[in-house]
């Protein structure tokens, strides 16, 4: 399970899941609501939060690999946000490992100064005025990141601005954190030249994830012949050497020496909205797995992408599907069948 970065579409980790693949690991990506290939409505028309894409999406593509995969360990794997969900969620049994990379709980004094302008500009200067003018973040525009919603980048501004980080959205669009897991190892990571989320403030995050035995971990890019990791590359086409140490793998181990899935899916996608409760349900038959209902705020699935270990003697354009989309709903959520 990867739970992508903000701003960082599901098809930038494809060449991790083909590294993941070459080594028996199936991987699951997805994009969050209103987002990537989850976007199906104008982003001013979005009510979107941080929230909903830390907890209620995560939730949601959690038990959409628990459908598909209904027996043997389960990994998750967060990058940035997508590491920030741990302690709001419950873990089954079968989860054995969760490994986080650049999640921190930051404020944005812990940046360096040499990066500080870029901060101050995307929450002070530049993304206040241009969020309530467009009714959305224009990130592109602004050459600050990916467009997102505006509900996103208020709640992400709010945190990254108080020194309590979301604890003052614990009760109201957050449920009560759980910091002492019982059960799956859980490696906290982070790259030492990444000045987006600090190691200091992926420090912070570990510390509160000591309950639950949770270790950190501290990659310095020069002693795998690299010279960068950075933030968002940590996961990129040339950090392979490191991927390995951050699963905390041996070079070279292949958890399932036969295919993960040794068949391809079609995805159905279905939307439908309430007129009673005005909440938006989507759920897949086949590939995405159940989702998530949130009992206060919309739910809407975000999209995923199977990555599966290649069976043998199948092409890999064999395994390319386009979801099936259901003809009842207008622009829904759509998932991919693909090869990793």
């Amino acid at each position: 399970m990867l739970h992508s970065a903000a701003g960082v579409p599901q098809r930038f980790y494809r060449h991790f899941t083909a590294w993941a693949n070459a080594r028996g690991l199936g991987v699951l990506t997805y994009d969050y609501r209103d987002f990537g290939d989850s976007a199906f409505r104008p982003l001013r028309e979005s009510d979107t939060i941080f929230a909903d894409w830390a907890v209620r999406d995560q939730a949601a593509a959690q038990a959409a690999l628990a459908d598909l995969a209904p027996e043997g360990p389960l990994w998750v794997l967060g990058h940035s946000l997508g590491g920030l969900g741990i302690p709001f969620h419950g873990y089954p049994d079968r989860v054995a490992k969760i490994v986080t990379v650049g999640a921190g709980l930051g404020h944005f004094t812990d940046h360096p100064w040499s990066y500080r302008p870029k901060v101050l500009a995307f929450w002070f200067l530049l993304g206040p005025p241009a969020t309530a003018l467009a009714g959305y973040m224009p990130g592109k525009r602004l050459m600050l990141g990916a467009d997102l919603p505006a509900g996103v980048y208020w709640q992400w501004r709010k945190w990254c601005t108080r020194r309590d980080f979301f604890d003052s959205d614990i009760g109201v669009s957050l449920p009560a954190p759980n910091y002492a897991l019982e059960g799956p190892e859980i490696r906290i990571c982070v790259a030492s030249d990444d000045v987006v989320v600090p190691p200091v403030a992926v420090k912070r995050y570990a510390k509160a994830l000591a309950p639950s035995g949770a270790s950190y971990h501290a990659f310095t890019p020069a002693e795998y012949g690299l010279s960068t990791l950075g933030h968002i590359d940590f996961l990129a086409r040339d950090k392979e050497p490191i991927w390995a140490d951050l699963l905390g793998l041996s070079e070279g181990d292949n958890l399932w020496p036969g295919p993960v899935l040794n068949r391809t899916r079609h995805a159905r996608w279905r939307s439908w909205k309430s007129a009673r409760d005005q909440r938006v349900h989507a759920s897949a038959a086949r590939v995405a797995g159940r989702a998530t209902r949130d009992p206060v705020r919309g739910q809407s699935d975000p999209s995923p992408s199977l990555h599966p270990v290649k069976p043998e003697g199948i092409a890999p354009g064999q395994l390319a599907h386009r979801a099936e989309v259901d003809q009842s709903v207008a622009e829904p959520p759509r998932g991919t069948v693909r090869q990793g």
